[in-house]
């Protein structure tokens, strides 16, 4: 498992390894988009980290699933210290994702807000999805199926013999 949410190591993971990969963001969002009819994307780390989440959605084909990405500009290293101003915070953008911009499923933007989408989702009604929680069972379940990653999709790399 790729445990960043921008799940930058994926492809270099699926094609170097003969087990199921999957990363955080890839597995979170499919998810998302099988509860509802649009999902929006709350989490830490500010405008600058927005653009990548909205390549990420894009790449994987699911921008029309897409109602929104709210960040908040809470330090993913203050996280521990700031909790439960941090709850507050992605309260507050979750709430404005589902009335403002339509969103039906929230999924929590980074792999380290644990122990929080069960207190958002009783708070706000809609499904709530933990990263971390929805890659490693998404994992099992590949494992289960005994599924993995296509090697026409994500060919091992090709090893350079070295010489003296």
């Amino acid at each position: 498992m790729d445990y960043y949410f921008g799940d930058p190591g994926l492809v270099a993971l699926k094609e170097a390894l003969d087990i199921p990969v999957v990363g955080l963001n890839e597995a979170s969002i499919h998810i998302a988009s099988t509860l509802g009819r649009k999902f929006s994307v709350v989490g830490v780390g500010g405008k600058k980290a927005e653009g990548l989440l909205i390549e990420k959605v894009k790449a994987y084909g699911l921008e029309h699933k897409l109602a929104s990405v709210r960040l908040t500009e809470i330090k993913v290293l203050d996280i521990k210290k700031e909790f439960d101003k941090l709850v507050n915070a992605l309260y507050e953008e979750a709430k404005k994702a589902i009335e403002e911009d339509g969103a039906d499923v929230i999924v929590l933007g980074c792999g380290s807000l644990l122990n929080i989408a069960d207190i958002l989702q009783e708070k706000l009604g809609v499904p709530v999805i933990d990263p971390g929680l929805a890659a490693l069972k998404f994992t099992e379940m590949l494992v289960k199926l005994g599924l993995k990653q296509s090697k026409k999709a994500y060919p091992k790399p090709y090893v350079k013999k070295r010489t003296k």
